[in-house]
């Protein structure tokens, strides 16, 4: 953040009541991180031609941990009431990919996001729950932190044909 400014922090354990008296307010200071937004993040991309038709590759994700919506001041604690930090963890994850030129119109691929079906959170805020462990309503105001889950072990296959394919002069053939 640029400047200090007081928002509402309603879930926030550092919340006190606002100015005016009614609610509850946290402080964001200039400096303070934004939520959402990792401080470091580091994406790598690995090609190999094996052979003149096959290609393989894979790219790593890593993301250092972030400050979840509703903690804008970067000061929320669980204990007490309130359920769960103020972060998301950090992560990475591997992704492979494998294609083969069949023919200079045709090719297949496979690709394989999160390798090791790594476990992650994506997003977080803060929140009030309404159900508790045991899945029973919850009437108390007990806060929570809700992790917005990121995506598991995915795969596919495909064909790919390209119409646009080049003539003997070099051109495209829509263009000759």
């Amino acid at each position: 953040f640029r400047k200090t400014e007081e928002l509402p922090g309603e879930r926030n354990s550092s919340g006190v009541v606002c100015a005016g008296g009614t609610g509850s307010c946290i402080t964001v200071r200039s400096g303070d991180k934004l939520p959402l937004i990792p401080a470091h993040q580091a994406k790598m991309f690995f090609d190999y031609k094996l052979t003149p038709s096959a290609d393989l590759g894979a790219d790593v994700i890593a993301l250092s941990s972030m400050f979840v919506r509703g903690n804008e001041n970067n000061q929320h604690q669980a204990g007490g009431a309130f359920l769960g930090g103020g972060e998301t963890g950090a992560f990475a994850v591997l992704n492979l990919r494998a294609s083969y030129q069949v023919t200079p119109m045709v090719s297949v691929f496979a690709r394989v996001n999160n390798v090791f079906d790594r476990e992650y959170s994506s997003a977080g805020q803060l929140g009030q729950r309404f159900v508790n462990s045991a899945g029973n309503f919850a009437g108390d105001n007990v806060s929570t932190t809700f992790f917005g889950p990121g995506a598991p072990r995915t795969g596919w296959v495909g064909l790919k044909i390209d119409l646009d394919r080049p003539t003997k002069s070099g051109r495209s053939a829509d263009r000759d």
